[in-house]
C-alpha cells in the first residue's frame, strides 16, 4: 500500500509566519491569563522556527559575550574601570 503525497502549495515558513500572526490576533482579544499566555508562546514557537525571529528578553539576551565562550570563561566578565 502506498502512501497519499502531495505538494504544499505554501512553503513552511510562510505557513509558520501565517500561524503565528493568526496566534497573535487571536491572543490580543483574550484578557491576561494562562491561554492567552499560552498562544503567545506558540506564537514565539512558530517565529523562531522561521529563523527570523529576534531575542526580546531573557538571559541569553543580556549575556556580554557569547553563549559558547561562557564555558571557557573561569570567572565573571571582568569591567576596566580606569
Amino acid at each position: 500500500m502506498q502512501r497519499r503525497r502531495f505538494k504544499q502549495e505554501v512553503s513552511l515558513n510562510a505557513r509558520l509566519e501565517q500561524e503565528a500572526a493568526r496566534l497573535r490576533v487571536q491572543a490580543k482579544k483574550l484578557p491576561l491569563g494562562r491561554e492567552r499566555e499560552e498562544l503567545v508562546r506558540k506564537a514565539r514557537q512558530a517565529e523562531i522556527a522561521t529563523g527570523e525571529a529576534k531575542p526580546e528578553h531573557g538571559y541569553l539576551c543580556e549575556m556580554p559575550y557569547q553563549v559558547g565562550q561562557a564555558a571557557k570563561a573561569s570567572s565573571p566578565v571582568q569591567f576596566d574601570w580606569s
